[in-house]
């Protein structure tokens, strides 16, 4: 439960101050006058790829040290900050969302003023983040939360909008062509045509970077066609090639 909320709710003076509804937040006067400073927010965009509460298999200590790139959060923040944003992409991994959010808040990534991207790269991830979305929601009622990730937001979004109902967006498919449009006004959120991305993925915008194993992306998602898996049923999105040298 969140008996005890981040570290964010510090500024509770502030965030008391705002009049919210589920969807919308509407400061005060009280707001205006008192807490603006207080509740300086950055300009980063942050990109989290949802961990999982524990490992799906086995719970054991090298299960909890084996970590997975989420290339495609990367290639997104990756376009934005090639686009002159600030951006930062940090993973759960095995830690507790509390422990993810209070560190973002001490380094002040939050809050933003931009949105919070949220990548779940599998279901194995949905509980984690649940969670997630709670205590952002809990610590910043103003924060806009997108959430991505093609194989559990593609299938059922009415579905996933009942679990995730703290989420503002819901982004079904590659995100690429619309990345930049979730930070404006008018936000596309159909799907688009992802054409081969031509562009480098920047690794160092990765929060640890250097803790992930060196690895070639030669495609997004996998060709084989297996049964047991997602990528056999998305007949409309087939694996994209990349470049070794890319």
């Amino acid at each position: 439960m969140l008996d005890n909320p981040p570290n964010l709710l510090r500024l509770s003076a502030s965030v008391d101050a705002f009049k919210t509804n589920k969807r919308h937040c509407f400061p005060s006067k009280a707001a205006v006058r008192g807490s603006l400073l207080e509740m300086r927010r950055s300009n980063t965009v942050a990109f989290v790829s949802a961990g999982m509460l524990s490992p799906k298999k086995r719970d054991h200590m090298l299960a909890r040290r084996q970590l997975y790139l989420n290339y495609g959060a990367l290639s997104l923040a990756t376009i934005l900050n090639d686009q002159g944003f600030k951006t930062l992409l940090v993973h759960g991994e095995h830690r507790e969302p509390r422990e993810l959010l209070d560190a973002l808040v001490q380094d002040g990534t939050l809050p933003s003023s931009l949105p919070v991207m949220l990548s779940i790269p599998s279901f194995y991830a949905l509980g984690w983040a649940q969670r997630f979305c709670k205590l952002v929601r809990l610590a910043d009622p103003c924060a806009k939360i997108i959430v991505g990730g093609r194989w559990v937001v593609g299938p059922d979004p009415g579905w996933l909008r009942k679990k995730l109902p703290e989420a503002d967006l819901l982004i079904p498919g590659l995100a690429e062509p619309v990345i930049t449009s979730l930070l404006t006004a008018t936000p596309i959120v159909r799907r688009l045509s992802a054409p081969t991305p031509q562009f480098v993925l920047n690794h160092r915008l990765v929060s640890g970077f250097e803790r992930y194993q060196p690895s070639i992306e030669a495609s997004r998602g996998c060709g084989m066609g297996c049964s047991l898996t997602s990528p056999s049923r998305n007949c409309c999105q087939p694996s994209r090639s990349r470049p070794p040298w890319r």
